[in-house]
């Protein structure tokens, strides 16, 4: 249990507005294994710019032998909880942008920060929750088999980047 949580944590930014949105606070960004170099993924394989959608890489659904049925259920949970997101991630850009702005004046009491802050992080941890638990849910889509291969190619993916790789290299 504690390495399927393990991998909640790993697979930090699968909405590409947390990532930003942490960039944008100061705080060390987290690791994607999603976002680690891949030369087997094709431009092709993600027109928007954002996250990895691997359940749709032919390499990743070769590997894990993913069936059609899977990779409609795993689009269904991304799909549903993008839509999700979307308001969560325009309302954290708002009250960041609020916030840099308070910060900015540089004339507000301590207090009306500090409640901000608690704003913008309450928004954060309810998109990080919904993230989480889409991966768990396309987790639970995969067999005990294929969350094995899964688990071996996150933790690939985990080492590529501590390695150097390049977090992106595959959207170029």
């Amino acid at each position: 249990m504690a390495r399927h949580l393990g991998l909640g944590l790993a697979v930090w930014v699968l909405f590409g507005s947390i990532g930003q949105a942490g960039a944008d606070s100061g705080k060390p960004a987290q690791a994607d294994p999603q976002h680690v170099e891949r030369k087997d993924i094709k431009k092709s394989d993600d027109r928007r710019g954002g996250p990895w959608i691997w359940w749709k890489d032919d390499a990743a659904r070769s590997e894990l032998r993913l069936t059609a049925e899977q990779v409609s259920d795993i689009e269904q949970i991304f799909q549903s909880s993008m839509a999700e997101a979307k308001p969560l991630r325009e309302e954290v850009s708002l009250l960041e942008a609020s916030l840099n702005q308070t910060l900015r004046a540089n004339t507000a009491e301590i207090g009306v920060v500090s409640q901000q802050v608690d704003k913008v992080e309450r928004k954060r941890a309810e998109l990080n929750k919904l993230r989480v638990l889409m991966l768990y849910r396309m987790r639970r889509v995969l067999t005990p088999e294929q969350n094995m291969k899964f688990q071996a190619m996150v933790d690939r993916w985990e080492a590529a980047r501590k390695k150097g790789a390049n977090p992106g290299a595959h959207r170029q």
